[in-house]
């Protein structure tokens, strides 16, 4: 908001962490009083921004002849706290959004909409299926999870959702577990890993599957949180030990902290 522009980095995975590359800026205006402070996408997958605008938008440094007040702000009456604006950005060449009206009593839009290619509309649909509290929806989540098909940036999103619904239902299963470990899918085997309980038999699903050697980083990293919170037996403390003296991830961001939470 200071600098008057909606910024976007597009960020790249290193590790546990992320980079920032080939930023740039969405909106910058020549406005001072501009003052952009949230943006997400819509359901009409425009990109939706709040500004606060208004021409003072921090609370330090205080300017010579001004006095401090409350939370140490310096007092001025360019603050403005009545006029902000929401701003929606789309393309041109957008396809023309179509509205969807979901509901708990149309059980099979709301499982098509757990693959919408828009975040909102697949959350929505998660959420009222959790709450619509009924689980002859469980086959038809399990097969979105069984789907081993991943999209144009490796993901699979409804298999996501699914295991998370599967949660929120508490029918989160075995078999569903052992479908998304396998999962080609990075994204859905660290998340089938946050759906597991903190209990041996997780424990013994990450061992027996080998997520401590999984190609990605943020996979061993879960597999270490939860065994973090799990009892080991002694099969799994020979095999956590036998990753940690062969550990090659000791300059990552957040790798050894993980270790960390299981030796302590």
């Amino acid at each position: 908001p200071t600098g008057h522009v909606l910024h976007q980095n597009n960020l790249i995975k290193k590790g546990t962490d992320f980079q920032d590359k080939e930023a740039f800026n969405l909106m910058a205006g020549a406005d001072e009083w501009f003052s952009p402070v949230f943006a997400e996408t819509g359901p009409d997958g425009a990109v939706w921004v709040a500004d606060w605008y208004s021409y003072i938008i921090q609370h330090n440094p205080v300017p010579k002849g001004f006095d401090n007040g409350a939370g140490n702000a310096y007092e001025t009456d360019l603050r403005d706290y009545t006029h902000g604006r929401i701003y929606r950005v789309s393309a041109k060449e957008a396809p023309k959004y179509s509205l969807l009206s979901l509901s708990k009593s149309n059980v099979g839009d709301l499982m098509a909409a757990l693959k919408n290619d828009n975040m909102f509309w697949r959350k929505q649909a998660q959420r009222l299926l959790v709450e619509r509290g009924q689980k002859d929806i469980v086959p038809e989540l399990k097969k979105l999870v069984a789907d081993y098909s991943v999209d144009e940036i490796g993901i699979n999103a409804p298999a996501i959702h699914a295991l998370w619904t599967l949660k929120g239902l508490n029918a989160v299963t075995g078999d569903v577990v052992d479908l998304g470990l396998k999962h080609p899918s990075a994204d859905v085997r660290k998340n089938a890993i946050k759906v597991m309980d903190f209990n041996a038999l997780s424990v013994d699903k990450i061992i027996k599957n080998k997520l401590l050697y999984d190609a990605d980083s943020l996979v061993i990293l879960n597999a270490l949180l939860l065994m973090s919170k799990s009892p080991i037996n002694a099969m799994a403390e020979k095999a956590f030990f036998a990753k940690l003296n062969s550990i090659k991830e000791v300059n990552d961001r957040w790798m050894p902290d993980a270790f960390n939470t299981v030796l302590t």
